[in-house]
């Protein structure tokens, strides 16, 4: 026997002769069974489970080396861990770097597995942090479905589970291996060795590889809903969408069929707990045993989590709004819309300031000038270049023309930036300040619905009764059903803001015919689109790589449905006598001044001379303006 069998086996006698361990512990006199054990634990973690008493543990094994009795259980395992059911601390005595894995070994008598702590083995090894792949039984020799290893036996995962039965003799006579399908949740006992026929070398575990080739799903679907990733195409039963795209993809891949299954109803349908506990929709499909995975648009949230797995998020769609259309301004005050009220009051005061400078300036307006018309020929010139009108104003001063330039450099600008902005404001039509933010909204008064059951719902939820700006939304916070948003006739509230994901919300708006609806440029809140599947699933792995490998090879993207609107090339629109009617206003009410001024001159009479007396050169005294030198005077 080679060295390590036998500090092995000499370890193990001594603890299980101190334990009382009955036939057990005379099996560690075998040879076959010290191999067994040491074929299972090798370049492994090894997790002893032991009904040890109070100080077994610290006892010596009679080894040269001395120490624990468990230190030369193997020279080769990473690691030597007891357990022993009458304490809930675990004792560490040996750790290699280097090896992987956890063998947890059960080496107990029959009486030890009539202890309530042995009901969930399972259980007993995750509250020490205990997880091994490779699970063994050392049992007396019986009938294979009889075995304590079934208790091991989870039918939703794919570990290894052996059952080394010992004979009266102390030797090895047969073990068992349980084949697991962890998709199906069934398990076949296998034999792998006897002892008539035993083979040193042969590995006494069976590796369960977990696989979906040759296996068949069952998958439901949300396709009443409509939704853009999975929906009926018109033809009885027959659904599209991306999301059944990629489930043909993973089936060749991973070598599984599949058969869908279609709920009339859309109550409910994306999985909706009630009062009573109990669910609705595809998660109640699932829960039942009628499915084994769930697509279709449905979101990740905590609550579904709680009862069943998703595979990994192959979407991220974040939620928006949609509302009425913001109403349009007054067309006839699209004259005053290019500049605000302060920049017009400034604009303002820079002519009454530059036509006072201008009419002060010594040297640049006639002398012989009354100060008044000095002042009205300032304001004309002022008006007149703000407008870019050409009138003459001689500057022979280097002063005079350092102001003018400036004034002229000032007006070009003015009038550049009006008439831009004046144009757009015609192209465009503009609107009330829209609410494109949470905030905005929180500060409304408009109602708000959410499909019920959706992730966002419980978004808005969770910030009930906190300081934040959101715990306002809340009182005002509804639920529409989920079909609303599949039927482009179903009337919507003007007052009301129906929050969606942004796919659906722009397909349900594209589909309608009225445009009355908007969706607002705030994006909150990104949700997850995964799988819903049963807790625990084996397979979930498999699933989440196959996802993975769609996602970085581009083909999701590719399959996504374009919702974006492309930019077209729209035609040359004409201007309306609407967008027009500040030009036309401003048209009116200068001809209505125009034709009162003209009617107070009628009523006042012929108007009289300012040259008689103290007046204007260059004026008759009959009233009329004449040339300066075209009066004749005497020789």
């Amino acid at each position: 026997m080679a060295p390590a069998a036998v500090r092995f086996w000499l370890a193990l006698w001594t603890i299980f002769l101190a334990t009382g361990g009955g036939a057990l512990a005379a099996s560690v006199s075998d040879s076959s069974t010290a191999s067994a054990i040491n074929r299972m634990t090798r370049y492994r973690d090894a997790v002893i489970v032991l009904d040890c008493s109070e100080g077994v543990i610290s006892g010596s094994s009679g080894d040269d080396a001395g120490g624990s009795g468990l230190e030369v259980v193997h020279i080769q395992a990473r690691s030597v861990r007891t357990i022993c059911l009458n304490s809930p601390a675990s004792r560490l005595l040996l750790r290699h770097p280097e090896v992987r894995g956890s063998t947890c070994v059960f080496w107990l008598p029959e009486t030890a597995w009539s202890t309530p702590q042995l009901t969930q083995p399972q259980r007993l090894l995750s509250r020490r942090g205990v997880h091994c792949d490779r699970l063994a039984v050392i049992e007396s020799e019986k009938n294979v479905t009889a075995s304590h290893s079934l208790r091991l036996l989870d039918v939703r995962r794919a570990d290894s589970v052996t059952a080394v039965m010992v004979g009266e003799g102390g030797g090895v006579t047969r073990v068992f291996v349980h084949h697991v399908d962890c998709v199906t949740e069934t398990a076949q006992p296998t034999e792998l060795l006897r002892s008539e026929v035993a083979d040193p070398t042969s590995d006494l575990f069976f590796e369960n590889v977990i696989s979906l080739h040759g296996h068949h799903l069952r998958v439901v679907t949300t396709a009443a809903a409509g939704t853009l990733f999975v929906k009926f195409t018109g033809v009885r039963d027959e659904v599209e969408g991306v999301e059944l795209s990629m489930l043909d993809a993973m089936s060749a891949a991973l070598g599984f069929t599949f058969s869908l299954q279609h709920p009339r109803t859309t109550d409910g349908l994306f999985g909706t707990k009630l009062a009573n506990g109990s669910w609705t929709g595809v998660v109640r499909a699932i829960l039942d045993g009628r499915a084994d995975l769930a697509i279709g648009d449905i979101s990740t949230t905590l609550l579904r989590s709680t009862v069943v797995d998703y595979t990994y998020a192959f979407h991220m769609e974040p939620n928006c709004m949609a509302l009425e259309r913001p109403r349009r301004l007054p067309r006839w005050l699209v004259i005053a819309q290019p500049f605000d009220k302060l920049t017009w009051l400034l604009l303002l005061l820079s002519v009454v300031a530059a036509a006072s400078a201008l009419a002060a300036a010594p040297g640049l307006l006639p002398r012989r000038w009354s100060r008044r018309r000095r002042l009205q020929h300032a304001l004309w010139f002022t008006a007149n270049t703000l407008t870019s009108q050409s009138l003459f104003l001689p500057a022979k001063r280097p002063v005079h023309r350092a102001v003018l330039a400036l004034w002229w450099l000032l007006c070009l600008v003015v009038s550049i930036c009006y008439r831009t902005v004046l144009t757009s404001t015609l192209t465009v039509p503009h609107h009330e300040k829209p609410i494109d933010t949470l905030r905005a909204l929180a500060e409304s008064t408009l109602s708000v619905k959410v499909a019920d059951g959706t992730a966002v719902q419980l978004f808005f939820r969770s910030y009930a009764g906190s300081d934040s700006y959101l715990a306002r939304i809340v009182p005002r916070l509804g639920q529409f059903p989920i079909e609303l948003l599949s039927n482009p006739d179903a009337p919507l509230s003007t007052d009301t803001v129906y929050v969606n994901e942004l796919t659906v919300l722009r397909k349900f708006l594209m589909d309608r015919q009225d445009r009355h609806f908007y969706i607002s440029r705030a994006r909150f809140f990104q949700t997850g689109l995964a799988w819903p599947i049963r807790k625990g699933a084996c397979y979930r792995p498999l699933l989440n790589r196959a996802t993975h490998r769609l996602l970085q090879s581009g083909v999701v993207h590719h399959w996504m449905p374009r919702l974006v609107e492309e930019p077209s090339v729209r035609a040359t629109q004409s201007l309306t006598v609407v967008d027009l009617s500040a030009a036309f206003l401003v048209l009116c009410s200068g001809l209505m001044a125009a034709a009162l001024t003209l009617a107070v001159e009628r009523c006042l009479g012929p108007r009289r001379g300012d040259g008689e007396a103290g007046g204007e050169p260059g004026k008759a005294a009959t009233g009329r303006w004449v040339v300066p030198g075209s009066v004749r005077r005497p020789i």
